[in-house]
């Protein structure tokens, strides 16, 4: 999706708005244009009345518009595939903390702190 685009119409299997809480709606579609949310409706309303609009069809998808992600681990994606086949907790433990111990550990040290080298 490019936030240029004139209009789109995202049309996912399921539509979870935020507001009001507790709704699931079937074959709803999300207008969108140049990035902002203009309409949610049923999917035949909105192609009605947007006819030109491009259409991305969304198989399998729930589209939840309004929600802000404010708590993501997009550090993480560097990660995939490291030890894939450990457990959450053991994943963690061995592959992730440990890794985040030594880049931290590195710097702190004197020598980096005082040559600055990167700058």
């Amino acid at each position: 999706m490019s936030l240029d685009a004139p209009l789109q119409l995202l049309e996912p299997d399921w539509v979870l708005p935020i507001v009001p809480a507790g709704v699931v709606h079937e074959h709803y579609s999300v207008a969108i244009e140049h990035g902002r949310i203009v309409s949610l409706g049923p999917r035949a309303d909105l192609r009605a009345r947007y006819p030109a609009a491009t259409r991305i069809a969304l198989a399998d998808h729930l589209l939840m518009p309004g929600l802000v992600n404010a708590h993501g681990h997009l550090a993480m994606t560097l990660l995939r595939g490291l030890a894939e086949d450990l457990p959450l907790k053991r994943w963690l433990e061995e592959k992730i903390w440990r890794s985040k111990r030594g880049g931290s550990m590195l710097s702190s040290s004197p020598t980096e702190r005082r040559s600055r080298w990167w700058k």
